[in-house]
């Protein structure tokens, strides 16, 4: 039987005070085959520069490249 990957999403806006230790505590809890899944909301305080320093291939981060709010 095979395993199954986790696949987590988050969506992202202006949390540069979080982000860092949310996506640590994510990614110890995940396995080699799993993936975090990020939607940046076009944040301009930035968050998108940290999660890029994280540097873990894991990581699959879209940008929007104007705000789309809640919609």
């Amino acid at each position: 039987m095979q395993d199954l990957a986790v696949s987590v999403c988050m969506a992202t806006y202006n949390g540069s005070k979080y982000i860092v230790q949310q996506l640590e505590s994510i990614l110890m809890q995940l396995d080699s085959n799993d993936e975090v899944i990020i939607t940046d909301d076009f944040s301009t305080d930035g968050t998108v520069s940290l999660i890029k320093k994280i540097g873990d291939s894991r990581i699959k981060l879209y940008k929007n490249t104007d705000r789309k709010s809640v919609v």
